[in-house]
Parts: C-alpha cells; sequence; structure tokens
C-alpha cells in the first residue's frame, strides 16, 4: 500500500500529483506517479479478496472503496488538466484528457472549437473555406463555406501534391499546387473577407518549397494607396511568416508584424494560425506560439479581391497548401492547441458523433469496470440517453454502456459549466474474453455537450 494513505482514507480534491507529460513534452514518472499506480493495484486487490478497509460491514467496506475509486479517477483528471497532461497508462487503467489525440484512435465529434474538448456542436462558421480533396490535375477551386464565394483559377494553377496521413490531416488526398511564378486563385472581394476591427482568424496548411524572396504572398488583399488592405507574407530567406496591414480608414500606409525567424519548415507540411483577439495577433505553428504583435486600430476595410499566391515570378508563393480557413469575428485560438489532424468541420449544425479510445493492456481479463468523466452539459440533457459512454474488453468490438450519474460540480473550463460524472462497478464478464480495453463517447439526439476526459479503471 503507498506511503500516506491509511485504512479507510480516501483522497483529497486538494491532492496533487506529478503525472507523465503526452507527445508535447514528455518526461519520465516520477515516485509519486509509481505510487498511484501501486494505489490503483492496491484497490483492485482489496475489491477482489473482500479485505475489510477499516474494519466494518462488508458494505461499508465496499462504500469506501467505492468512495477510494471515485477520488482516484476524480484527481487523476484534476491534476491531468491543471498540468496540461495527456495520457497517463496507470496499473489497470487509464486516464485521457483531451489535450492532443495520443489516446483517442478515431472521432466523429469535433475539436476545433476548443482545445481541450470534444464536442458535438458546430464550429465556428468561416467566411471562406477551401479543402483540396480531389484528383490531380483539376483546376477547379470551391469555396465551401456558407458564402459559396467565388474562386477563380489562374495560369497554370491545378490541384497536385499528395497529402498523406503521415503529412498531416488523415487520409490521402491532394492540394493546392502553385509554382512560385504565376499560378494564383483568385477570390471575388466580398465582405466577410474584410476585418475592420473585429477579431479574425486565418488558418491553412502550409508546403513551401521556395528558398528565395522575402515577401513571397500567400494571401493577398491588398492594392496600392489609398486602397491598402491585408496581406500575408511567407519570408523564404528567414522562414516566417509576416502580416501587413493598414489600420482601418487609413489606406495609404502600413504596418508589418512578423513571427519568429525559423519557426516554417521548408519542403514540409506546417500547420499556419494567425489569430487576432482584441489587438494581440499571434502566430502558431503546428500549434504553438511562434510570435506575436499588436494590431491596435483594426484592419483597413477594402473591396479587392483576395488573391491565394500572387501571379508573379518575384512574389509569388511556391509549394502547396491546405485546408484554407478564414473566419471573420472570431479569433478561434486563445492558446498553444493539438496540431490538427482532421480537415475543418463543414458542419453547419449540432451533429451527434463518436470518440474511441486507443486499445489499453491489461493484465489479464477484467471482469468489472468503473469510469469518472468531466463533462460539459451545454444543452439539458439526460445522461445515459443523450451521452453514453461504454467500454469493451476485446478491442472495441462489443461495448457495454455505464451507467452514469453526477457526482458533483467540477468547475469552469473553456467557458462551460462541467461536472464530474460516475459509475459504479460495470459487469463486462459477458463480453468475449480479451484484455484490450477501448472506451467510447456517444453522444444522440443532437443535444449540445462537451467532453474533457475520462478515467477508466478495470479489474
Amino acid at each position: 500500500m503507498p506511503n500516506g494513505l491509511g485504512a479507510g482514507d480516501s483522497l483529497k480534491k486538494t491532492d496533487t500529483f506529478s503525472f507523465f507529460r503526452g507527445e508535447r513534452d514528455a518526461v519520465s514518472p516520477g515516485r509519486r506517479d509509481i505510487e498511484l499506480s501501486e494505489l490503483s493495484t492496491y484497490i483492485n486487490n482489496t475489491a477482489e479478496s473482500g479485505v475489510s478497509v477499516g474494519g466494518g460491514t462488508s458494505t461499508a467496506t465496499t462504500d469506501r472503496l467505492d468512495a477510494l475509486e471515485k477520488n482516484l479517477g476524480i484527481n487523476f483528471l484534476r491534476d491531468s488538466i491543471a498540468e496540461g497532461w495527456t495520457v497517463f497508462n496507470m496499473s489497470e487503467g487509464v486516464t485521457d484528457v483531451f489535450e492532443d489525440y495520443s489516446g483517442v484512435a478515431t472521432f466523429t465529434l469535433d475539436t476545433r472549437a476548443s482545445d481541450s474538448y470534444f464536442t458535438n456542436e458546430a464550429p465556428v462558421q468561416p467566411a471562406l473555406l477551401i479543402q483540396s480533396d480531389t484528383t490531380t490535375g483539376s483546376t477547379t477551386v470551391t469555396d465551401l463555406s456558407s458564402n459559396g464565394l467565388t474562386c477563380t483559377p489562374n495560369n497554370q494553377f491545378q490541384h497536385g501534391k499528395t497529402v498523406t496521413a503521415t503529412d498531416c490531416f488523415g487520409g490521402t488526398t491532394t492540394s493546392l499546387e502553385f509554382d512560385g511564378v504565376d499560378d494564383a486563385i483568385t477570390i471575388t472581394h466580398d465582405s466577410a473577407l474584410n476585418f475592420g476591427t473585429s477579431d479574425f482568424t486565418i488558418e491553412f496548411w502550409l508546403y513551401p518549397t521556395k528558398t528565395s524572396g522575402t515577401t513571397n504572398a500567400v494571401l493577398y488583399k491588398n492594392a496600392g494607396a489609398p486602397n491598402k488592405g491585408w496581406r500575408l507574407d511567407l519570408d523564404s530567406v528567414n522562414d516566417h511568416l509576416s502580416f501587413e496591414f493598414s489600420a482601418q480608414g487609413d489606406g495609404s500606409s502600413s504596418t508589418i508584424v512578423s513571427a519568429d525567424d525559423g519557426s516554417i519548415t521548408k519542403n514540409a507540411w506546417n500547420h499556419c494560425s494567425v489569430c487576432l483577439v482584441g489587438t494581440t495577433l499571434t502566430f502558431r505553428v503546428d500549434g504553438e506560439s511562434v510570435g506575436t504583435g499588436t494590431v491596435p486600430n483594426g484592419v483597413n476595410d477594402t473591396t479587392n479581391n483576395l488573391v491565394v499566391s500572387f501571379a508573379s515570378a518575384s512574389v509569388g508563393f511556391s509549394g502547396s497548401l491546405d485546408d484554407l480557413i478564414i473566419i471573420q469575428g472570431t479569433g478561434i485560438r486563445t492558446s498553444d492547441f493539438p496540431k490538427p489532424v482532421k480537415f475543418y468541420s463543414t458542419n453547419t449544425a449540432t451533429t451527434d458523433g463518436v470518440v474511441t479510445s486507443v486499445a489499453q493492456s491489461a493484465s489479464t481479463a477484467p471482469t468489472n469496470a468503473r469510469a469518472v468523466i468531466l463533462h460539459d452539459p451545454v444543452d439539458s440533457l439526460t445522461l445515459n440517453t443523450d451521452t453514453v459512454f461504454a467500454v469493451s474488453r476485446d478491442n472495441g468490438v462489443t461495448f457495454t454502456d455505464f451507467t452514469l450519474t453526477k457526482e458533483a460540480d467540477y468547475g469552469t473550463i473553456d467557458g462551460g459549466n462541467v461536472e464530474i460524472l460516475s459509475s459504479d462497478d460495470l459487469s463486462i464478464s459477458s463480453q468475449p474474453s480479451g484484455t484490450s480495453m477501448v472506451f467510447k463517447f456517444t453522444t444522440a439526439n443532437t443535444k449540445k455537450q462537451r467532453f474533457h476526459g475520462a478515467y477508466l479503471q478495470w479489474r
């Protein structure tokens, strides 16, 4: 039994532990990590053997074990979120908070509305959304946003370079390909592409190949004075993005804000985000901040068309681009985020879906399981009907649903009121025997909700 925990004691919400981090900042587990795993094993062994905890009747012992298991799950989840941990593989159990995708096998719910939860809510609707998911050589470009803006290819532009799951988002598809000489796409002006004094978001995947030029235009909604607007350039010498803009009402002068040198990698896929929140413009590459600047008085509105790349050998972008998103009125990134693994969602309404975990190995075929969930019921909903959490011991072939109840309020995360849901012991002995443990969230009846983390224990 771990040091510091007496018979009959339960973990308190104020207890803190250190866990190993996920894919972005891995460190070795410390002694207290081992103690928590030992505690998990102790609880499992005690429950299986029927040994009394703190004396008393078998009913009292069961109640104490229930409290221990639930508090253990709550503390794992609480500290994981507070410290930015991702997946923690403990003895006969797993904790996953959705700071990245390392513990997730498949998902049809959306993640782009936030950095730390899965949701069935529709994402923020973009003013422009271009995704190259077609055949090599095609010259048709379509705006998938509700605006349906007119996109006109120029010169020899075509869809080209193949994108695979190992490059960026999953699947095999094409990308928008530019030769850096005269290839471009012209998008007819629409007021939705003017930012004014509002927040905004620009995101895309970028594969640059050019090695010369400090102002290679990726996006250009600009003109000469007095009609200057904004442009987003790639410095192919110093390998960074820059945003040039004229202040609202002043189309004659301009200011340049740049990301850090070396933040873009040539001949590789980079996920790029340029996001204005208030007056702070933040550049992020692969989800990590690489520079900030100030936009104090907004961006000048113009009637200029928006051009992707530029039909000029001196300032044209050379390489590939995909999943281009422009959002007017909202800066969707307020902190660093996991690098996206799928296209931006085109859903325009709440859409139900599923999240399935990667398999974790049990030492022997478990007969029982228990869960603790961090859940934000955005809409009023019915537990175990509108939101379902299930477990499988045969690698996701056969699932058994938990019966969840609200344990307590957790607090506010990302502006939502998160609740702690827990289950009693669930028998999974009727499932085909196996040791590959998988959990699954499912939403139903289009009730808006968010999942922040899951704790699953088995024995």
